[in-house]
């Protein structure tokens, strides 16, 4: 299995999300997050999207306001299009059946380190073998490989 060579898979490279807003200098929760509702044809749990995410606020229509570390799926590849940030509805958050693991509280320093962790991560072709779960596994042998591990202690 081969990585691909650049943070984006070319014929995939997109960004979506809000980029006006700054990550705010306060220390938030940060979350693994599971989310079964992007499988497809019922696969396996590991299947689920798998990403980082820190609340930052809410914005002026009442929306959560999140920072995401995460893969985007296509057609037939993943890219890592780097840390967006997105806004959250209230009927996305009651409808949502994502489960938040939290990791840790961290500072806006510590999250910068792992945002330059994951803008570096590299992305492999994805299949039965590899995934988003594994992705955010190696973001986190990056992370704690540096001294920075996001999980408590």
């Amino acid at each position: 299995m081969s990585y691909f060579p650049t943070i984006n898979h070319p014929r995939y490279n997109r960004r979506v999300g809000v980029f006006s807003i700054e990550d705010p200098n306060k220390p938030p929760q940060v979350h693994l997050v599971v989310n079964p509702r992007y499988q497809q044809g019922y696969p396996a749990a590991k299947d689920a999207q798998w990403l980082f995410t820190w609340d930052m606020g809410v914005n002026k229509d009442g929306d959560l306001t999140q920072r995401r570390l995460e893969l985007d799926s296509g057609f037939d590849s993943l890219s890592n299009n780097g840390p967006i940030t997105w806004t959250v509805s209230k009927e996305e958050k009651a409808s949502s059946i994502s489960v938040a693991i939290p990791l840790k509280v961290m500072s806006l320093a510590q999250r910068k380190s792992l945002e330059n962790i994951v803008v570096v991560a590299k992305v492999k072709t994805p299949g039965a073998a590899w995934n988003a779960q594994n992705w955010c596994e190696e973001v986190m042998d990056q992370v704690q490989k540096k001294g920075c591990s996001p999980c408590k202690k």
